[in-house]
C-alpha cells in the first residue's frame, strides 16, 4: 500500500539553481534503473515500492515537494 503524500506545487516553493530539464536528466541513470525493478517486480508491493521511490525522485526534480503524512 502506497503512503499518503501531501505534493505542494513549485509556486509554492522558492526557485532551485537548476532548471527542472537539467535536474530530470541528472535523473536519467536512476529512472531507468528503478524502471527495470518495476517491469522485472513479481509482486505488486514490489513494484508498488518501486513506483513509490520513482515518485520520491521525480517529483522534486520537477519543484514538486512530497511530506509524507
Amino acid at each position: 500500500m502506497m503512503r499518503p503524500v501531501t505534493i505542494t506545487p513549485p509556486s509554492d516553493r522558492p526557485p532551485d539553481s537548476a532548471a527542472p530539464p537539467a535536474r530530470l536528466q541528472a535523473l536519467a541513470g536512476d529512472y531507468l534503473r528503478i524502471r527495470d525493478r518495476v517491469l522485472k517486480a513479481r509482486t505488486r508491493s514490489a513494484r508498488l515500492a518501486a513506483l513509490d521511490e520513482l515518485a520520491a525522485k521525480l517529483l522534486p526534480a520537477l519543484g514538486y515537494e512530497l511530506a509524507p503524512q
